[in-house]
């Protein structure tokens, strides 16, 4: 008795092993001491080693207030067969946090700069290059700063300078 394998290689033992390595039909064949022969066709097509498309990160700062800014983050789709198992969100900087499965908007509103970043995941694994953005929330008005050329009564106009400053 023998199998065939779909590489061609004949063995004699009544089981053995064969790796698939990509998507595809692979056919095996056995014969008996009587020379019967059966074939069996196995079609693969859950093998996926592409990366996800990295995702967008959008943002919407409240224009007007600036006081915070709404992130949202779409996938791409998927290179692979798997398809899209999630979406993940890291922040670093004014607002930190560790890697965390994206569900709704995003609302930052601690005042400097946080960088979110992103990437997808896939059901078999992948995961996507990483994309970065960085987040401007700014909480704190400006400084205003008047000074005067004369400190002294005068019957002279005064002059003053103002000068804003914004961090």
């Amino acid at each position: 008795k023998t199998i065939t394998l779909p590489n061609g290689h004949i063995t004699t033992d009544s089981s053995t092993s064969y790796t698939i390595t990509e998507n595809g039909s692979y056919a095996f064949w056995a014969t008996d001491y009587a020379g019967n022969i059966t074939k069996e066709t196995i079609d693969i097509q859950n093998i996926d080693n592409e990366n996800p498309n990295s995702p967008t990160i959008n943002s919407k700062e409240n224009v007007g207030d600036n006081h915070h800014s709404e992130v949202t983050i779409e996938d791409n789709g998927d290179n692979g067969v798997a398809g899209v198992d999630r979406i993940e969100y890291m922040l670093s900087g004014a607002t930190s946090q560790g890697w965390t499965t994206y569900t709704a908007p995003l609302n930052l509103t601690t005042n400097g700069i946080t960088t979110v970043f992103a990437r997808v995941v896939d059901k078999a694994g992948n995961i996507s290059p990483t994309v970065s953005k960085n987040i401007m929330v700014d909480n704190v008005g400006p400084r205003i700063n008047i000074t005067k050329n004369i400190t002294t009564f005068t019957q002279s106009n005064i002059e003053l300078t103002v000068t804003a400053t914004d961090d």
